[in-house]
């Protein structure tokens, strides 16, 4: 086997999961020995096509596979969000547990059991 042989570029196709229209990532991988079917964090779905497989086959998997993408997506659109910034008050986990980020005097915040000194504007 040719170790620095080029992969062939993965396709996007749309794929419609419930009302929604997302891109379906179809990925070659000649070590793959099933079909396998993510959805990513950005949303995407990612369908890796095995050794000798096509994309004909791919496209059934993933049409069999509908209903657990669609529920994958609920859960993935259902799930909390990080913040994307940390303002007193806010909660976060911190040694597996739900802690406050809490003021503990001028230019420093506490959280759990951790003090930290912060600067304005960072």
């Amino acid at each position: 086997m040719d170790k620095f042989r080029k992969r062939e570029p993965a396709t996007v196709e749309p794929l419609l999961v419930g009302s929604r229209q997302v891109p379906l990532l179809m990925v070659r991988h000649p070590r793959a020995r099933r079909y396998l079917l993510r959805l990513r964090p950005d949303g995407t779905a990612r369908v890796t096509i095995p050794r000798g497989g096509s994309a004909a086959t791919a496209r059934q998997f993933v049409e069999r596979n509908r209903s657990w993408l669609e529920r994958q997506f609920h859960r993935l659109q259902t799930r909390p969000r990080p913040p994307t910034a940390w303002h007193l008050g806010s909660e976060l986990l911190f040694r597996g547990e739900l802690v406050q980020i809490q003021s503990d005097g001028p230019g420093r915040i506490r959280f759990g059991s951790e003090t930290l000194a912060v600067v304005d504007g960072v």
